[in-house]
């Protein structure tokens, strides 16, 4: 399967110790898929969905976000 990720955004970009980000990417692959792993700098791993929730605005259009908290010390 061919998977190409492109348009990584984060909102707010810089990120802000104690405040919410939201992290999009545009994702083409020749099968559906239901997330997408991403992973902070201490290797944990969040998922980000494509599906109307999660922060996500429009189902199905590629563009899968996650939401979360910007953890102090970053």
């Amino acid at each position: 399967m061919a998977i190409t990720i492109t348009e990584i955004k984060y909102t707010p970009d810089p990120l802000i110790p104690g405040k919410k980000v939201k992290a999009t990417c545009k994702v083409n692959a020749d099968e559906g898929i239901k997330s997408v792993k991403i992973y902070d700098p201490d290797y944990n791993s969040m998922e980000a969905y494509d599906d109307g929730t999660h922060g996500d605005d429009v189902t199905g259009d590629g563009i899968y976000t996650l939401v979360t908290d910007v953890p102090y010390g970053r």
